[in-house]
């Protein structure tokens, strides 16, 4: 048990710092110490959804409130569903995993944790272990993201994006239904035994305020995931530019699936992908490593420059003494001729 997690004096992150000191590995994301976000996505989904069935279903006809809050009632289950597995999986490799990482040549031992990873792994040092096939650290579900809950990752977005739609589309449903005909007094009346316009607007209006900008967000992740899984790529490996840019003579075109929609797919994600990728740190790093190998590259001609000049000084001191020599020798000839 992680004592530093009992300690009600520390913070979170103090925790997460010792834990990191102490070589506490963390076994997935249910596991102290809880971030912020983490905390802040469970509580606005279960806020929200208790709302929307609270106060929006109630207000559409029969029929219609059956329907919809059947279908929404499954999408939340599965989305719940997914999002406890996603987190409660541990992504890391097990002992048994390392055992037997340990007896391939193609393994290497991690330095940090000292578990046998394969090529595509990555050591995370928030969770202060190796994850195979890394794709990400996910700060909303506190773990990380890779080759034994990212298939679970991909169906969490998916299943958000329809219920985000479906709430949303049913919440401007039921405004303009208010709006229109002024019948929903009579729903709520029936269900909910009041009715009070300001109160019904200001809820339609902050569903609809915090969803929007979550479904633009889960939407435009959802699609870079999209193409990532077309690539065949993880996230990290994307943003690290470790995928190898195809052209006419690159022998890696099976790689990729339909190669002539490649460009028009980069496209797309270029505009999607600043969820993930921050470009300014991107292109100033990139910046810094392009200035580092200038560097290299001036000393190494520096160095070789240096060598040259002085291969050249000693050549050309060789050629002064044997000049002096032949110099020297004829007088000597001379003399001895003499």
């Amino acid at each position: 048990m992680n004592e530093n997690a009992l300690d009600k004096s520390k913070t979170p992150c103090c925790i997460l710092e010792e834990d990191l000191e102490n070589e506490i590995i963390r076994k997935n994301g249910f596991q102290k110490p809880f971030v912020a976000l983490q905390i802040l996505i469970w509580i606005l989904f279960g806020t929200n959804i208790l709302v929307y069935f609270a106060f929006i279903i109630p207000s559409l006809p029969l029929l219609f409130a059956i329907v919809i809050g059947i279908i929404c009632a499954i999408l939340c289950s599965v989305v719940f569903a997914l999002g406890w597995k996603v987190t409660a999986i541990d992504p890391g490799y097990s002992e048994e995993d390392s055992i037997f990482n340990s007896s391939n040549f193609n393994c290497s031992e991690c330095k940090i944790c000292h578990s046998f990873f394969e090529e595509n792994s990555k050591h995370c040092k928030l969770c202060n272990k190796c994850i195979p096939r890394y794709d990400h650290h996910c700060k909303w579900l506190n773990t990380c993201i890779g080759e034994k809950n990212y298939r679970y990752f991909f169906l969490l977005l998916f299943f958000v994006t329809l219920l985000l739609i479906m709430i949303i589309t049913v919440t401007i449903s039921s405004i303009l239904m208010e709006t229109v005909n002024n019948n929903t007094y009579i729903y709520w009346n029936l269900r909910l035994y009041f009715w009070s316009p300001i109160t019904f607007y200001t809820i339609g209006v902050l569903i609809l305020a915090i969803d929007i900008p979550l479904l633009i967000l889960n939407a435009h992740l959802f699609v870079l995931h999209c193409y990532l899984v077309f690539r065949g790529v993880t996230t990290y490996e994307y943003l690290t530019k470790i995928v190898i840019d195809e052209d006419e003579n690159s022998n890696n075109k099976s790689r990729i699936c339909c190669y002539n929609t490649d460009n028009f797919c980069r496209q797309i994600v270029s505009s999607v992908d600043w969820i993930v990728a921050d470009r300014k740190k991107i292109a100033a790093k990139k910046k810094k490593i392009k200035e580092e190998k200038e560097k290299m590259n001036k000393k190494k001609s520096n160095d070789n420059g240096d060598v040259a000049n002085s291969m050249d000084l000693e050549l050309s001191n060789i050629r002064q003494l044997d000049y002096e020599e032949q110099s020297i020798s004829p007088a000597k000839g001379s003399f001895l001729t003499n």
